[in-house]
């Protein structure tokens, strides 16, 4: 599919055209023409198309009030959108009536009302000088996936080239309080995907969706990502994601059925997440929680028979509650890139360690790592960490069997890390404890109330009775010794159990 725009043609006045001769009166009836001189002055602007596309109708009609996804798919079912257009400016398509509590909240303004106030020629213009695309139900360049959707958007908006999701696409999902493994891991299989040529889907929320449109982006010569949103794809939200926000869109495409310029509604994200279901051809939920949002996409991906896979979480975080869930109920481990292209039928092999430790960066983090300290220095150290007697008893605990002739025991492959009674263990080598550094009371407190899961500065202060201040001059101590990580106002230890 190609970026299909109907691009109105501006007109240009010429030195002796009158207004009247700009005026699209052959777009108007007759007895609806504009007498007010204000309104004439109004509509009456050079850069007036002489004849607007259906596109241009059909934008104007998701910007009504209260016009739901359902609604307006109905109404552009049975007729074109100028057609649907001119009947709601005659009144003879109202707005529903509320009902029950909604009643009494007031009145509202009718649809009629509120299209007479729109300048559908001038909202048709600015969408065009901004980039924006439309397409609606029924007509060209509208998404194969969402016009076969049980529950298609009637207009879609998009910024960038939607020809990105004629590619295979995975939708990665989850929770906005993610842990650093959930985002480092959304960012792994984001890159992978991208890097495979599978294009990346997600809500571009902050959290797990931020994550692995930000691991795509990084994929080199990776497929582009696309992002569903839930406010116009003018207005990016959460604000904080405006830059990952635009380039989500320079690299590929960013789609809403949200009018330009409207803000994001409560009710339009569970909305949104069937549009991230549909255009999906497998759905990864990276880290969720019991219920919420993730879950929502989960349902709505099971009712369009969308494959669903999992990360598997630790079984004590609460950012894992819902994927491990999944799991016990059958759904596909996806450990990695390798595991959703397999989903997908694409069977190539896939290592299994992480993208980030292979190849040259793996080599210079081992150069780097020995870099940091002197051998001397290391063994010295290694040696240190435990009494002469224990290292002497581990030593022979763990010695490794002798291979065998004229062989050498690490041609064996992988030994084990563990052995029954009775039998050696077969580890190479002692493996010594790390031990935390000394803590002064006040900083043991605050590690003991430090989850590892993100955990909010208020419940640690409430936990320890510490004041702010002194909190945050204790968890900052915490972590610049590597047993805390901090972001924002959520913190999580991040030593060995």
């Amino acid at each position: 599919m190609s970026g299909w725009r109907d691009t109105p043609t501006p007109r240009t006045a010429r030195p002796d055209s009158s207004p009247t001769d700009r005026l699209p009166t052959d777009r108007l009836p007759t007895d609806r023409l504009p007498t007010d001189r204000l309104l004439t002055d109004r509509l009456l602007t050079d850069r007036l198309p002489a004849a607007l596309p259906a596109t241009a109708y059909a934008a104007a009609l998701a910007r009504l009030p209260g016009m739901g996804p359902a609604r307006l798919v109905s109404l552009l079912r049975d007729e074109d959108p100028e057609t649907v257009w001119r009947r709601v400016l005659a009144g003879e398509v109202r707005r529903p009536e509320r009902d029950g509590a909604e009643a009494a909240s007031g009145p509202r303004l009718p649809w009629a009302g509120a299209a007479s106030g729109r300048d559908v020629a001038a909202d048709w213009c600015a969408m065009a000088d901004a980039g924006i695309t439309v397409a609606y139900l029924g007509g060209p360049g509208f998404p194969d996936a969402l016009a076969h959707d049980p529950q298609p958007p009637g207009v879609l908006f998009w910024l960038g080239d939607l020809g990105v999701a004629d590619r295979p696409c995975v939708a990665l999902v989850g929770t906005r309080q993610c842990t650093s493994y959930g985002r480092a891991v959304a960012a792994e299989i984001g890159r992978g995907l991208a890097e495979s040529g599978v294009c990346v889907v997600s809500g571009l929320a902050i959290g797990i969706d931020g994550a692995a449109h930000q691991g795509a982006l990084t994929a080199v010569d990776g497929a582009g990502p696309l992002g569903v949103a839930a406010s116009g794809v003018d207005t990016p939200y959460p604000v904080r994601h405006t830059e990952l926000w635009y380039r989500v869109a320079a690299a590929g495409a960013v789609i809403s059925e949200t009018a330009p310029g409207q803000p994001a509604q409560p009710w339009r994200f569970p909305a949104r997440n069937r549009l991230i279901a549909g255009v999906a051809q497998a759905l990864v939920v990276v880290e969720s929680h019991a219920a919420g949002g993730s879950m929502l996409t989960v349902a709505a991906a099971a009712e369009r028979g969308v494959e669903v896979l999992a990360v598997p979480g630790p079984v004590t975080s609460a950012a894992s509650l819902g994927t491990n869930q999944l799991l016990h109920e059958g759904v596909a481990p996806a450990r990695h890139a390798g595991d959703v292209l397999a989903a997908l039928g694409d069977l190539r092999p896939w290592p299994a360690e992480p993208l980030s430790l292979r190849g040259p960066q793996r080599a210079r983090r081992a150069a780097s790592s020995d870099r940091r300290e002197p051998p001397a220095r290391r063994a010295a150290s290694s040696d240190r960490r435990e009494p002469p007697a224990r290292r002497a008893a581990c030593s022979d605990r763990c010695e490794p069997p002798a291979g065998p002739a004229g062989g050498d025991a690490g041609e064996q492959g992988p030994q084990p890390l563990w052995a029954p009674a009775g039998r050696p263990a077969t580890r190479a080598g002692p493996a010594p404890a790390r031990r935390s550094p000394a803590l002064d009371p006040a900083a043991r407190r605050v590690l003991d109330a430090v989850d590892r899961t993100p955990t909010a500065t208020g419940a640690i202060a409430d936990r320890t009775g510490l004041p702010i201040g002194s909190l945050s001059k204790v968890l900052l101590h915490l972590e610049a010794l590597n047993l805390v990580r901090g972001q924002g106002l959520w913190w999580e230890r991040c030593d060995p159990p």
